[in-house]
Formats: structure tokens, sequence, C-alpha cells
């Protein structure tokens, strides 16, 4: 789960006002509240901007940032405001959070298995190896890039001796249909622009304590008429 406290330094004046106004509960709702409706829109434009180019030529959306769009909620309390995104057992580990990954940067490594599986082909992305009848290779004039690619589908045909041997029905494929890179790790550089600026989450904070005085001048008209 990332965290992000909203302080609105530039706008004090107004923080102690509506704080001696209203208490400082309702204000650091208000504040993250603002911050949390401010990042899902972030996150939710983000995947509408970045969908991936794999995902689209196969017809796919994983909806990546739209999904952590939807695990965004305030928190706050007297003493705080904030904005929590994410699982909420992330535990600090940015591996396994994937937006934490992309926003603070970080190196992943298998755990269960000896590589990392790169999707490379339009039809992987998003899918688990073992979804595909796949064979290791190795590629390379020096033998050293291992893939895993689609195994040639075969067929028995019987010879004019009368045995059988398995012939390839894509005979005319002469290179193999590759669907993933192995890989010892990957490295993910950081990319602070997954979510709103610092500057933004101020004046969200900034609208939210401004949203309790237009809620209360309404409320003072409709009592007044």
């Amino acid at each position: 789960m990332i965290e992000f406290e909203i302080i609105a330094d530039d706008a004090r004046q107004l923080l102690d006002v509506g704080t001696a106004a209203f208490g400082p509960r309702r204000v650091h709702a208000a504040m993250a509240k603002e911050g949390s409706r401010i990042t899902r829109q972030h996150l939710r434009q983000l995947d509408k901007d970045r969908p991936s180019a794999l995902g689209l030529a196969s017809g796919r959306r994983s909806h990546f940032y739209a999904r952590f769009a939807d695990e965004t909620r305030e928190d706050y309390s007297e003493q705080h405001a904030a904005v929590l995104i994410g699982p909420a057992d992330f535990g600090g580990d940015p591996t396994r959070n994937a937006l934490a990954a992309h926003l603070f940067g970080t190196t992943i490594v298998p755990r269960r298995a000896r590589s990392l599986a790169i999707p490379v082909h339009p039809d992987a992305y998003g899918v688990a190896p073992r979804t595909f009848d796949l064979q290791l290779m190795l590629l390379g004039k020096s033998k050293k890039v291992a893939v895993l690619a689609k195994r040639p589908q075969t067929t028995l045909r019987r010879t004019k001796t009368g045995k059988f041997v398995k012939t390839r029905l894509d005979r005319q494929m002469t290179t193999p249909e590759v669907m993933y890179i192995l890989v010892k790790s990957a490295t993910l550089k950081e990319d602070r622009s997954v979510l709103p600026t610092e500057m933004e989450y101020a004046w969200a904070g900034e609208r939210g304590v401004m949203l309790i005085y237009e809620q209360m001048a309404l409320r003072r008209r409709g009592g007044a008429s």
C-alpha cells in the first residue's frame, strides 16, 4: 500500500481558520477525500493514455492503472490527511505492489522460478506461460538467449514404406514463434508521473477545505430562504 500524506502549507492560514471553525478531523477528512478523488481521476486517465501496445494488439486490456484507482481510498484523523493506494498488505516491499514498483523503481527477481518470463508476443501479454504449449530454446550466435517458443504442431504421416513419421503441420514456418524471453531480473525505472504531483495534492487539500466553506454557505442560504 502506498500512503501519500497531503500537506498544504501554502494555505496554512486557510487551514488554521478552517480547523478553528470546523475542527481538525472534519478538515482533514475533506482534504483526504479531495486527494483520493484526484488520485482516482489521475489513474483512470493514465489507464486511457498508457494502454500497452501488446495488450491492444491482442485485443485485451489489463487495465493496470484502473485497478489501482479502484483501490484508492482516503485516510484521516485529527493529526493528518492522507491517500491510501493499493492492497493493505503491501508491507513496504515495492515488488509486492506493482504501482509502487513503477513509482519508486525496483529490480524484480523471480521467487519461485529460475527466470522471469517477459512477454514479447501479442498473445502472451497478461497470460501465464503455462497457458501455451511451449518449448525452451536457446537463440543467438552464442546460444545464450533463452526463450519460450510455441511447440510446432505435428501430425503422423504414413510413408511409402508403411512407416509413420511425425511431420510439422506448419512446414512453411522456418523461424520459431517466440512468446517469452527469459531473464534473471528486470529493472523498472522510477516514474513519479504515475501519481499526481505534491503541488496537485496540496491544491486538492485547499479545495477540500474550500468545499466545507461552500457547503456551509449553501446551508445558510437555504436556511435564510
